[in-house]
């Protein structure tokens, strides 16, 4: 999942709609010059998760959570009505504007990524 960290997205606001309690805190605790870039990190591993499953935003987002971290693997935690599975979403580099995220089960993935000109 790619997305534009675009300004008028309510942040807050749809956080509180499909965030846990632990990403809000970590979201508002974070400095204000990097909240944007830092939902929409939180927003595209959910997204990424969401179509990894086949679903799409049939899951309800708050189901997921993702830890808070820096690491480029991020490990999340989809609750569902058959227990907890465990995620793994690698961060993509999609330029300083964009927040990108592919989901596998493995902890370990290889990925290449490069850039086209067009």
């Amino acid at each position: 999942d790619i997305d534009r960290c675009r300004e008028e997205v309510d942040c807050k606001q749809i956080a509180g709609q499909c965030f846990d309690a632990d990403e809000i805190e970590h979201l508002l605790a974070t400095e204000s010059s990097r909240r944007r870039r830092v939902f929409f990190e939180y927003w595209t591993a959910k997204e990424s998760l969401t179509k990894a499953l086949g679903a799409g935003l049939y899951v309800p987002l708050e189901q997921i959570h993702v830890a808070a971290t820096v690491a480029d693997v991020v490990e999340m935690t989809w609750r569902n009505a058959q227990g907890e599975e465990r995620w793994h979403a690698y961060r993509l580099d999609a330029g300083s504007d964009y927040a990108g995220a592919l989901t596998a089960r493995a902890r370990t993935l290889r990925l290449s990524q490069f850039s086209l000109r067009y």
